[in-house]
């Protein structure tokens, strides 16, 4: 008590926020965030507007993080014009009490980004365990999509219940709190804590706290948290999975172990997203919450508020970021190369070249001398409408390996040996020149 009784109002009270602060807090957000708005947008049109694409998984849940992720930047875009008009310490803020918790029951949904990703990363795990035999975990779509929304709903609906939420300068969202204020004995006899958060008597000074470590750990930080440790264990499993697979199918010889090629290059590539999953949550919601920490730490300081303005920036272009890549993936794997390919026969696709690498550098087929369509010479050629560019919907069927299963045999043959390809219907028959009306030579 001495030494809470020795402070003076300029020691409880925090300084005001610096006018060239609150501009900046108040501006560069609404920037970085129209680009991801602009990348985000972008993306949910290319997926919507392909039947093919919408038949793909994978690409149905990237279509639910990025809708989640566009509400989330929309209240970065829209920002301090819904905090209270007349708050202190923010610029440009001409809302109202409505306002302020639709944006913050808008912002708490958001952190269901995160959570997303660690959905995405749960089917690139699951099809590395199955093979990729996409009938064998179809069925985990629908939770991929629960999860993240319900929980993201049902904390949304807490903070907006409880009146967890206030202005923190860029948006009304969870106040930033002091981390003194975390640590319970100081927490008891500090007055500026005890100000802040409406303590009246004594008694109600360990609910209040218990209160405030519930809406800081729980509504702040714990999707971060849970969403960081989800990616670790399901980058884990996924590495675990593909080393047990390649040392049991390191015996396999001919079109098996070709086939296996295929598979793990695959497997090595959704590895990869997963990690680039688990990277971007780190850098852009585990600085941004670090940043907000350290913002109240250091109160006001050059340093603190450097790393704020940072770590609000990486936050505002996870999906532009995000985005990036998944076209950079789809074009690349896709359509670029689909394109690139059309002008050769056998379905004037490099599907077959690249699902089914039979020999070293692939099947290359020739290149088309512009035969009839149809039946010519007894060889299928496909018909007028057989194009596959931009036929993504196969992307889930490349590489089906149910033949590495222990129980499963699988002939092997030559390199001209035949295979299967989806086709959109029977093959025609060759009918010998006894059943035509054509003449023959004598």
């Amino acid at each position: 008590m001495d030494d809470l009784t020795a402070m003076t109002m300029d020691d409880i009270t925090a300084p005001p926020v610096p006018m060239r602060q609150q501009v900046i807090l108040s501006i560069l957000p609404k920037l970085t965030s129209a680009i991801s708005i602009v990348a985000l947008v972008y993306a949910i049109q290319f997926i919507l507007r392909s039947p093919q694409r919408m038949r793909i998984l994978s690409n149905r849940l990237f279509l639910g993080m990025y809708s989640v992720d566009l509400a989330r930047c929309l209240t970065f875009l829209i920002g301090t014009w819904m905090i209270p008009a007349g708050t202190d310490g923010v610029f440009m803020a001409t809302g109202n009490g409505c306002t302020c918790a639709i944006q913050a029951f808008v912002s708490q949904l958001g952190l269901a980004v995160p959570l997303y990703a660690a959905s995405v990363s749960v089917y690139f795990v699951l099809a590395i365990q199955n093979n990729f035999n996409i009938t064998m975990y179809r069925y985990a779509e629908k939770w991929c999509h629960i999860c993240p929304v319900f929980i993201g709903l049902l904390l949304s609906i807490l903070l907006v219940v409880y009146k967890k939420y206030g202005a923190d300068g860029t948006r009304c969202w969870i106040t930033p709190t002091t981390i003194k204020c975390l640590n319970e004995d100081y927490f008891e006899r500090d007055a500026e804590c005890q100000q802040r958060y409406d303590i009246i008597d004594g008694s109600t000074r360990t609910v209040t706290h218990r209160s405030l470590m519930f809406s800081t750990w729980i509504f702040e930080n714990g999707l971060c948290i849970l969403s960081i440790f989800l990616l670790i264990c399901l980058f884990t499993a996924g590495i675990t999975i593909e080393t047990k697979k390649r040392h049991n199918n390191g015996s396999l010889q001919g079109k098996r172990k070709y086939l296996d090629m295929a598979r793990q290059r695959k497997a090595r590539f959704f590895l990869s997203q997963i990690f680039t999953n688990l990277l971007s949550v780190i850098l852009c919601f585990g600085i941004y919450h670090l940043a907000r920490y350290s913002a109240q730490l250091c109160t006001h300081t050059t340093a603190s508020f450097t790393f704020l303005v940072f770590g609000t920036t990486l936050n505002n272009l996870f999906g532009f970021t995000h985005v990036l890549i998944f076209l950079k993936v789809k074009l690349d794997r896709n359509e670029a190369l689909a394109i690139e390919t059309s002008n050769f026969s056998i379905r004037k696709s490099v599907r077959s070249k690249e699902s089914f690498n039979l020999v070293t550098g692939g099947y290359v087929p020739k290149k088309r001398f512009l035969p009839p369509k149809g039946d010519y010479g007894g060889i299928y050629l496909g018909d007028d409408d057989d194009d596959e560019v931009g036929d993504e919907a196969l992307d889930d069927f490349d590489i089906c390996c149910d033949d590495f299963n222990a129980g499963t045999s699988m002939t092997l043959g030559s390199v001209g040996d035949d295979f299967d390809l989806p086709s959109p219907g029977p093959l025609p028959h060759k009918l010998s020149p006894a059943r035509t009306n054509v003449p023959t030579d004598p």
